[in-house]
């Protein structure tokens, strides 16, 4: 990663010029142009799109491909002798790493990625130093940075809150709760990946706009987020969900729908569908672009996940239900305490639909709090918008599950009534953007449901509703 972060920028393959692919410095990749000469439209990366999850498939395989590229250049740099035997033996199975951040043993954030300095060994020479960290952030080259705007110009590395962890930490339990709801519901592709339904289900990108949110500063802002080093590891662990949901659920997958954003290369309102061009990845030298379907599977971009290694679909369920469930809670294997699997339970959850576009273009989010204490939220991470006032509405829904966080709280989940006198009195939300409350906001409705569950029978099955969430009346309110 240091020596891929020192190249200058003003090579294609420097990650500067990766990075930007998806956002700033707004400028063409591989010789992949807009699909409009106005100077507005910005990175190549589809939100609140069909194309989200599979998108980034060829985009993170980029990053794979180079930081693979740049070890064989170090290793090939050493003398000969056992050490460097060592390091080709270590090159040839080396892969781009997961952060998966619904699983954490003393931080959600691993240690490798929160520190400022690194020990490293080199083994050209086989001296030790420290050095600062390049998963930790990316130093810029050019200060101020023409490309970029606001204080994001003179920054001289990548900045995420100083409240990070203790976001990630705060949110942990209903972002674990809500990506084994996503895993349990066997709806179509579309739906699971992408915000962009109208569709209050929980979704894949709505889980991964909190991770956003919660880590801040540069991941914060679609224009930069990738700058941040933590981003490709957030979007490798998207993608690992999507490959086991397609292992799930293998009959569903990209249909076509239209484009409510647009990006670089889409113009806002068109339709996409598998076939599409994932812009601007090619496949080959003759101009072929990397497509939905042809990064279905994803050994033909030579890799796959251990989650995927040899394992039934029953078995991957039982451990996905030890990974992210919770028996005492929800949507893992649901038991009185007698074992009786036919006991009525509950899920409870907030629903969320906004328009990413209302706060001028900058990134916000759906804050939640029990008893004045943060523990989840939905964001909207902002698309920019086109100078002039144009302002395009990009509508975002999804939902955040709430049944774990209030077991975890005592909260005896399967006393329906005891249970919605409780969020009555302690569940609020707020807007926040910038870490400033704000008020009236557009276009937002946020709605408090529950809905009754069918527990599971076995390890080797999910928790599934028995139907629709329904509203539950005087729930919440703003605070």
């Amino acid at each position: 990663m240091q020596r891929f972060q020192s190249k200058p920028q003003t090579n294609k393959l420097s990650y500067y010029q990766v990075a930007g692919i998806h956002g700033r410095p707004y400028v063409n990749w591989d010789g992949v142009a807009a699909y409009t000469s106005q100077p507005y439209w910005p990175g190549y990366c589809p939100h609140s799109s069909n194309l989200f999850g599979t998108w980034h498939r060829p985009y993170i395989s980029l990053f794979e491909q180079l930081v693979l590229q740049y070890a064989n250049e170090i290793v090939n740099e050493s003398p000969a002798g056992a050490t460097k035997t060592k390091y080709q033996t270590a090159v040839k199975t080396l892969r781009f790493p997961f952060w998966d951040w619904a699983k954490k043993t003393s931080s959600v954030i691993p240690g490798p990625l929160s520190q400022a300095t690194v020990r490293v060994t080199f083994p050209q020479n086989g001296t030790s130093t420290s050095i600062p960290n390049p998963v930790y952030a990316y130093r810029f080259q050019v200060v101020p940075d023409p490309n970029f705007d606001g204080s994001y110009a003179n920054n001289r590395q990548t900045l995420r809150s100083s409240s990070a962890e203790a976001n990630l930490q705060a949110s942990y339990t209903s972002r674990r709760n809500t990506l084994l709801t996503l895993f349990s519901r066997n709806q179509a592709y579309n739906t699971f990946s992408t915000d962009a339904n109208g569709n209050t289900a929980p979704n894949l990108e709505g889980i991964h706009n909190g991770v956003h949110n919660d880590i801040g500063g540069y991941m914060q802002q679609i224009a930069y987020s990738a700058m941040d080093p933590i981003f490709a590891m957030h979007h490798a662990n998207v993608d690992r969900i999507v490959a086991i949901w397609q292992k799930l659920y293998p009959n569903s997958y990209v249909a076509a729908a239209s484009q409510a954003a647009g990006t670089r290369t889409i113009a806002p309102g068109t339709s996409r569908d598998a076939n599409s061009p994932l812009t601007p990845f090619h496949r080959d030298t003759g101009g072929t672009f990397w497509t939905s379907n042809t990064v279905r599977d994803t050994t033909v971009l030579g890799y796959t996940y251990p989650d995927l290694v040899g394992v039934s679909n029953s078995q991957l369920t039982t451990n996905l239900n030890r990974l992210y469930g919770n028996t005492a809670t929800n949507t893992a294997l649901r038991v009185t305490g007698t074992g009786d699997t036919s006991a009525t339970t509950y899920d409870y959850m907030a629903m969320v639909t906004l328009d990413k576009s209302v706060l001028g273009g900058v990134s916000y989010a759906v804050r939640f709090l029990l008893n004045g204490q943060y523990f989840a939220s939905f964001a909207a991470l902002a698309v920019p918008q086109p100078p002039g006032g144009q302002t395009k509405a990009v509508t975002s829904s999804g939902t955040v599950m709430l049944t774990a966080a209030l077991a975890e709280r005592g909260v005896d989940t399967s006393d329906r009534e005891a249970t919605e006198q409780y969020l009555s009195e302690n569940l609020k939300w707020q807007v926040v953007q910038n870490d400033q409350v704000v008020n009236n906001v557009p276009s937002l409705n946020v709605t408090i449901a529950s809905t009754e569950v069918k527990p599971a029978k076995a390890t080797n099955q999910f928790a599934t509703w028995l139907g629709p969430p329904q509203e539950i009346d005087n729930s919440t309110s703003s605070s």
